[in-house]
């Protein structure tokens, strides 16, 4: 594979470029006892509707308290209108539990590719799209080649590309590819990404007459069992097929969620790893310890990490495609969701629901608009 480099440049601050901030809508419905939110939702939008469904939670307690996550199958239609605002004009139920599976929007529909639930991980693949009274229609598509969670997905509007994500042999940094003309041909091998990654985020955007695709942030498994959070960005003409290193990110982050805007990339926030590393670690020393009375009082640092969690980075950055350098954007003025997608309609972000804190999830759906 082909690798060609380019001088990481530093974050600049810059004037906000973010504008109406607002909650626009929270996942609720009829005989719900609470609002509660998840976290690896499938989301996109389709014919001007937002659609938020499945995910995962913890109902019944923390998991370090012994809750027990739970994959959700609900579906919630929410009409967009004037100015992003959101009404919530059905629920339904996706034909089973699913959470944290690469999600992208088409002209067709909402793609879901792989995830996970109860059952384990998976490889099928879906359209959800809505029929002209507004039903929620399910589409099965070729089964992905790998069962794989936590992965990403974007459109050039001719193709599905699917990156990264966790497989039963770890972290990959396998990419395969879907024609929306013939998809029954089904998914095909592609560039593999230049590093393995999961909870990273993969877009699009035609510069210049070109495809290129973007692969930023994420995280992925060392050799120690351990993880590294990655700070870097990477870019590709899907013509030229290699992939470019661009600028480093101002920081390593995980699970955020991005978008591209007018003038390159915007990333909204994100986990820098901090708590995720000392209680991967303290995950790891239990596991090791065979001494019971340590293995409890490591357990109880863990609790005590996990459950005074401080949320997550809610620095917004820019990166600029001309000027290939990263700016300050402004900061998320809520708690910032990880582990779920932010979607683009018109001049406006969706970031709905995702978690906020280690185990608990936002049962809103954030909007801001793009200046």
């Amino acid at each position: 594979m082909m690798m060609q480099t380019a001088e990481p440049v530093a974050a600049q601050q810059a004037a906000p470029v973010l504008q109406h901030w607002k909650l626009a809508a929270d996942l609720t419905h009829a005989g719900a006892a609470a609002v509660q939110g998840v976290a690896g939702p499938i989301t996109g939008v389709y014919d001007n509707c937002l659609l938020v469904a499945g995910g995962a939670n913890f109902p019944d307690g923390m998991p370090w308290l012994g809750g027990k996550k739970v994959y959700q199958q609900r579906v919630y239609i929410y009409a967009i209108q004037k100015n992003a605002e959101l009404l919530l004009e059905r629920t339904g139920l996706l034909p089973e539990p699913l959470a944290y599976a690469a999600v992208c929007s088409t002209a067709d529909g909402i793609v879901v590719a792989g995830g996970e639930s109860a059952k384990g991980l998976s490889k099928a693949c879906w359209l959800l799209s809505l029929s002209a009274t507004g039903q929620l229609q399910t589409t099965a598509l070729p089964d992905l080649p790998v069962a794989t969670t936590n992965a990403a997905a974007c459109t050039d509007d001719r193709y599905v590309y699917v990156g990264g994500g966790e497989t039963a042999a770890g972290t990959t940094a396998a990419m395969y590819r879907l024609d929306l003309q013939a998809p029954a041909a089904g998914w095909k091998s592609w560039i593999a990404l230049p590093q393995p990654l999961s909870h990273f985020v993969l877009l699009h955007r035609k510069q210049q007459g070109k495809h290129i695709l973007f692969a930023a942030a994420g995280r992925y498994k060392q050799s120690n069992g351990l993880s590294a959070f990655s700070s870097k960005l990477y870019s590709m003409d899907v013509t030229s097929k290699a992939w470019t290193s661009l600028a480093d990110m101002p920081v390593a982050l995980s699970a955020g969620t991005a978008v591209v805007t007018k003038d390159g990339l915007m990333l909204f926030g994100g986990d820098t790893g901090e708590t995720f590393y000392q209680v991967e670690a303290l995950i790891q020393s239990i596991a090791q310890t065979k001494d019971a009375a340590q293995a409890a009082k490591l357990n109880e640092q863990k609790i005590a990490l996990q459950s005074q969690h401080p949320g997550f980075h809610q620095q917004v950055y820019q990166y600029h495609v001309d000027s290939k350098r990263w700016k300050e954007a402004g900061r998320l003025p809520y708690a910032t969701p990880v582990t779920t997608i932010a979607v683009p309609w018109k001049q406006w972000v969706f970031i709905p629901s995702g978690e906020v804190k280690a185990g608990v999830r936002s049962p809103y759906i954030i909007s801001v608009k793009l200046h």
